[in-house]
């Protein structure tokens, strides 16, 4: 090797760590900012890309290339929004003079058109290299205003239809509402909060110049509800609200529709003074109100409740609440649905009977016949008072005043609330002393009727035999008979048979076609 390039390279070298060691001993360092590793990318952020109705004098705003020199700004002119730039020669506009550690840069008037479509971008020129970046996203497009108005926020404008508080019948109406003047979008929000929080529903882009919408998607809105709705207009300065917004619709269909009360059964027995009343849901209900009253309706309730929300069962429940109800009283109820379009009751109102648990039915009294009457019809009705809490009666009559005959001469079971009973044909005989008394019962046992024997007696008529003139077209009256019977095989033997004029005719002036004879059955 040449003696001089060796010494030269010696030298070199040592004078590198000479001053490396140097350096580090004495604490400096001797370096640039540019020097730094490079960041390979930066991005653009605004005007965002195909942004619209952007002012003729926008700012523009990007992230920083930590690498840069300066910064160029370079805008083309599209014919059409989805061209491609070249961002050639024939540039709108350019600038290459922006510092380093800017990040935004706006605009000055006049270097931009209406209603024009532009792409741009920033450079970013390396520090290092001397050679321009691209930014991460290339490039954006934007278009400016249509006009002169949109320079500022959108003009006042108001809802026209459906005007405030309609109600509507339907869940897809249209709405309409005037121009503004200046946006260059509608943004419409429907809400059932006044306050548009949380939204139902928002369309964000309805076009320019578009004054009605009816977009709502079939089922976003229901039934019997209320909502609010309102209109925005829209361009890049601001927003504008229409001046008499928000507007109330009332989406409406039909009242709830009819239902039936379930359980406890009508005319029931309660003994728990805190009953579960059930009753069908009623469609399209909303909310229900049970009616409880001492008389039958419609009457003013002396309680009410509200029912809500509804429930997804297949029954509606209810439990009275304490200190509503009181022992041995008798309660009325009813339900009631609603839904905003108005009020369906129950197709019925039913009623119970409030009992203290382990308690027979209430003391109640004979009163027809008196005791000890005579003279009493073979078929006589016989009556008492109402008892309370009595589920069924048995009506018991005998020859016995013990009751004791097996079987009794007459007894049957009729229905609670009942308080008369007639006796039918052939079941009494004539001239006999009867002993009557009926119970009142439940399922915690049973009372006899008062007053004290607990019973009454009555005697039934001697009722003899007369016709009138002619047996053969006059008039048959009351009669009783003791005939001899001759029965299909000949045997004979003494019966009671009852003589009456024709089938069913019972009636002491009704006209005799025929004579017939029957056993004392009932007829």
């Amino acid at each position: 090797m040449n003696r001089k390039i060796t010494i030269y390279l010696l030298a070199t070298l040592l004078i590198s760590i000479f001053i490396g060691t140097g350096a580090r001993k004495s604490g400096c360092m001797f370096t640039n900012e540019k020097a730094k590793s490079v960041v390979s990318s930066f991005t653009l952020l605004s005007p965002s890309d195909r942004a619209n109705s952007v002012t003729l004098t926008p700012t523009f705003v990007w992230t920083d290339f930590d690498s840069e020199k300066n910064y160029i700004l370079q805008i083309e002119r599209l014919n059409n929004i989805d061209d491609t730039p070249t961002f050639s020669s024939s540039l709108a506009y350019e600038n290459t003079t922006i510092a380093a550690n800017v990040t935004s840069f706006v605009m000055s008037a006049g270097k931009l058109s209406l209603a024009t479509p532009y792409a741009w971008r920033i450079l970013a020129l390396n520090f290092h290299t001397l050679t321009n970046v691209e930014p991460s996203n290339r490039y954006f497009k934007f278009t400016t205003v249509l006009n002169e108005q949109q320079l500022t926020s959108p003009s006042s404008f108001t809802l026209t239809s459906p005007i405030s508080g309609t109600e509507i019948r339907t869940t897809t109406p249209t709405f309409e509402w005037s121009n503004s003047v200046g946006e260059t979008s509608y943004i419409f929000q429907i809400s059932e909060s006044i306050t548009f929080i949380p939204l139902v529903y928002q369309d964000p882009d309805i076009i320019y110049d578009t004054t009605s919408y009816n977009g709502i998607p079939d089922g976003t809105l229901a039934l019997n509800k209320d909502y609010y709705w309102r209109v925005i207009a829209h361009n890049d300065v601001g927003d504008t609200t229409a001046s008499n917004a928000p507007f109330l619709i009332k989406i409406r269909g039909n009242p709830p529709g009819s239902f039936n009360l379930y359980k406890p059964d009508d005319d029931s027995i309660q003994y728990s003074l805190i009953p579960t009343l059930e009753w069908t849901p009623a469609g399209e209900a909303q909310s229900y109100t049970l009616e409880i009253a001492k008389t039958p309706f419609p009457t003013t309730p002396e309680y009410t409740a509200l029912i809500t929300p509804i429930s997804s069962t297949a029954v509606v429940t209810y439990t009275v609440p304490a200190g509503v109800l009181f022992v041995r009283t008798k309660y009325y109820w009813r339900a009631k649905a609603t839904n905003l379009a108005g009020d369906t009751y129950s197709t019925t109102y039913f009623h119970f009977t409030t009992f203290e648990q382990g308690i027979i039915p209430d003391p109640f009294d004979l009163t027809t016949p008196a005791d000890n009457a005579t003279d009493v019809s073979w078929r006589p009705e016989l009556k008492w008072n109402d008892s309370i809490g009595e589920e069924y009666y048995v009506v018991q009559i005998d020859t016995n005043s013990n009751f004791t005959s097996t079987p009794l001469t007459f007894q049957i079971t009729i229905n609670k609330d009942t308080v008369s009973y007639k006796v039918p044909s052939g079941r009494l005989t004539p001239n006999i002393k009867y002993y009557w008394r009926v119970l009142a019962t439940n399922s915690e046992g049973g009372r006899i009727s008062g007053p004290i024997p607990y019973y009454w007696a009555f005697t039934t008529s001697n009722w003899t035999d007369f016709l009138s003139d002619t047996v053969g077209g006059e008039f048959l009256k009351r009669a009783y008979h003791t005939a001899v019977w001759t029965g299909p095989t000949g045997a004979g033997g003494t019966e009671e048979v009852i003589f009456w004029g024709g089938v069913g005719k019972e009636s002491e002036d009704e006209p005799l076609t025929y004579f017939q004879a029957y056993r004392g059955l009932d007829r």
